[in-house]
């Protein structure tokens, strides 16, 4: 004679843990959420500025990007990286940063009206979610630019 046993769980035990997987989603999404900028996009970058007695305005714009990722390889980065969803080619990842770099600069030129007429790049590097870019304004230094933008130590250098 077989007896059916039927797995009997009792809700009381349920319900606590189904709570809690519902309050750690809800936890997660909102932490993830806090972490982007208002636009959905990364963080913005940090603009330097240094302006020469003969007027030359000179600039580095730096973009770190707070994703989280991690080698699938860890002796070999060409293999890629995961953010634990999607996997992404050094190359991807590269030219990412490259386009979050330009975005951001022009968003930050344009805001603080720093190169009016555009500027020339002098150098520039994009990895693994970090880029920066060294530049020069196409036009000179007016009075108002020394006062908005007053030279600090650690800034753009030739």
């Amino acid at each position: 004679m077989l007896r059916r046993f039927r797995a009997t769980t009792a809700p009381s035990v349920l319900r606590p843990a189904k709570s809690l997987a519902a309050l750690l989603a809800l936890a997660s999404l909102l932490a993830g959420c806090a972490g982007k900028a208002a636009d959905g996009g990364a963080a913005p970058g940090q603009l330097s500025t240094h302006i020469y007695d003969d007027g030359t305005k000179l600039f580095v714009y730096n973009l770190r990007s707070d994703e989280r990722l991690f080698a699938l390889s860890p002796l070999d980065y060409r293999a890629g990286f995961s953010d634990g969803k999607r996997v992404y080619s050094p190359e991807e990842l590269r030219k990412r940063s490259a386009r979050r770099l330009r975005s951001g600069l022009q968003r930050s030129l344009e805001s603080s009206q720093y190169c009016r007429e555009g500027f020339i790049t002098l150098s520039s590097y994009a990895s693994y979610g970090v880029a920066s870019l060294r530049g020069e304004c196409r036009d000179a230094a007016t009075a108002s630019d020394r006062q908005r933008f007053p030279n600090l130590d650690g800034n753009a250098q030739r």
